[in-house]
């Protein structure tokens, strides 16, 4: 008796294998296909933000004009020039800055006239934003409402802020990479600088032309970070009992005590502490 042939199962049909390829292949176009439409869907509400800006006087710089906080105005793009008149720059490159002050990339600085905060409209469709630079009522605490929806934001310049509040303040709490803040003749009080004390990321703080007292400043003195404080040129009440309370900031090199009631022995025990710090004496 002869002996059957060994079992071999049947092959699988070349149908089915390319039937699984297709939908893949499928699937891949349509992810590719959804995640086109949202980059250009961005890369348009950039645009529109940024044509936004230059008729409120502003100004804006994207990713690649800017190298270690210097303006680059003239650098270009490293794409072709025709792929970008087919997508546009906004497809590739991000706003990093935005400044509604000045320009001084010309031979002459040009300063922008118009004092409304209506930049708060484009700041949303800024998602990459890192600097921002406001100067009196365009800083307001329906501003910063907005600004504090700004995650990447690292650095913030507010000129004679005299429309911000503590209730403005409170929304910078929410920027997880803000580093810098500088906002001058407000009406913030201490309860920014116990704000502020939330924020142990923070490296500088220019405060100056603000009220505030030593009981404010002690709050402070956790952030061990801070490289620059300005409290100065206010109507302060900050005396020799707020030194004892900047002793741990060892980190710092800048510290404005200009127009309060500090003594110089003050100065010289808070200098004599933190070796290297300047101090610009009452």
């Amino acid at each position: 008796m002869t002996s059957a042939p060994p079992y071999r199962p049947p092959h699988r049909p070349w149908t089915g294998r390319l039937q699984f390829k297709l939908r893949t292949l499928l699937i891949a176009i349509a992810v590719i296909g959804v995640w086109l439409g949202i980059k250009l869907n961005a890369a348009r509400q950039q645009h529109a933000a940024i044509l936004g800006i230059r008729a409120l006087g502003g100004w804006t710089y994207y990713d690649y004009q800017i190298a270690n906080q210097k303006y680059l105005p003239t650098a270009q793009p490293w794409e072709p020039a025709w792929l970008l008149a087919i997508v546009g720059l906004d497809f590739f490159h991000d706003v990093v800055v935005g400044n509604m002050v000045y320009n001084d990339d010309l031979p002459t600085r040009v300063d922008n006239k118009l004092v409304t905060d209506e930049v708060k409209a484009y700041l949303p469709a800024l998602g990459r934003l890192e600097e921002l630079l406001l100067y009196d009522s365009q800083a307001t605490d329906d501003c910063l409402r907005v600004v504090g929806q700004v995650r990447n934001l690292e650095r913030i310049y507010m000129w004679d802020a005299t429309k911000v509040t503590d209730v403005g303040v409170a929304h910078l709490r929410s920027l997880p990479r803000l580093k810098y803040i500088h906002l001058t003749k407000s009406q913030i009080t201490d309860e920014s600088l116990r704000i502020f004390a939330t924020m142990p990321q923070l490296d500088g703080l220019c405060l100056e032309e603000n009220s505030f007292t030593d009981k404010g400043l002690a709050q402070l003195k956790d952030l061990h970070r801070l490289q620059e404080l300005y409290v100065g040129l206010g109507k302060t009440n900050i005396t020799d009992a707020s030194v004892d309370s900047l002793m741990g900031l060892t980190n710092l090199k800048m510290l404005d005590l200009q127009k309060t009631k500090v003594t110089p022995e003050a100065v010289e025990k808070l200098k004599a502490a933190i070796p290297g710090l300047k101090v610009w004496d009452p």
